[in-house]
């Protein structure tokens, strides 16, 4: 009887949503202030690269993780700023309109990195992270804060990497600053090992980012990140 009863049980397959549905998907509290959503859909017809991107993204996690929704839309703002991407709960939100495949996968691993570090944030060594930091570096108030104030530089470069960070976006929030790492740890490719390997304060970070998600799957290990860089 146990057995049996085992055997049933499966964690429910993540859903891809476009069009109407995905601006359902948003919560109601959004749409009133002070967030004031705006969000416009995408239309299906337009969608099978986005949403192949995004399962591509998800492929990448073991049959353990209780995998993100993904929400496709074609642009959203929240407090008037528009947005690339964000989470709520196990759903996460992606505006497509002017990108492609690749921001999406990173916007994935991006946002489903916050939902990881939420649900899991006992593996993550915080206090040896902000050691990595500069001294007497703190912390912005937030991506909405680093939207308004200085826009939105993803990109790693090594200025940024030879003080800790990913790129000035990573110094809005703890979580942003790992939201940089894990994204570029899937899809971050040679260039971004290339400059973490000179790079001594971001490759504490990096490691223990990885330790993070190794604790979560012990497949993927530092090796099997380096090994998946395709660019």
């Amino acid at each position: 009887m146990v057995a049996a009863f085992v055997a049933v049980i499966s964690i429910a397959a993540p859903q891809i949503l476009d069009g109407e549905a995905a601006t359902q998907a948003f919560p109601f509290q959004w749409r009133t202030r002070p967030y004031d959503l705006r969000v416009e859909a995408l239309p299906s017809a337009w969608s099978a690269p986005f949403r192949d991107a995004a399962s591509s993204a998800l492929k990448r996690y073991g049959d353990h993780f209780l995998l993100p929704d993904i929400a496709l839309v074609s642009s959203f703002s929240l407090g008037g700023k528009a947005y690339g991407g964000t989470y709520d709960g196990n759903t996460v939100f992606i505006a497509c309109d002017g990108a492609d495949d690749r921001f999406v996968r990173r916007a994935v691993h991006h946002e489903y990195s916050s939902i990881l570090l939420k649900k899991y944030g006992s593996n993550f060594y915080k206090s040896r992270w902000i050691a990595a930091n500069p001294s007497e570096f703190l912390y912005g108030s937030g991506g909405f804060r680093a939207l308004e104030s200085q826009g939105v530089q993803t990109e790693i470069n090594s200025s940024s990497a030879a003080q800790g960070f990913v790129s000035e976006y990573s110094k809005a929030s703890l979580e942003e600053d790992f939201n940089l790492v894990a994204e570029n740890l899937f899809e971050g490719g040679r260039e971004f090992w290339r400059i973490v390997d000179q790079s001594p304060k971001l490759a504490v970070k990096v490691q223990i980012a990885v330790a993070f998600y190794e604790a979560l799957d012990p497949a993927l290990t530092e090796a099997a990140f380096r090994n998946h860089s395709q660019y």
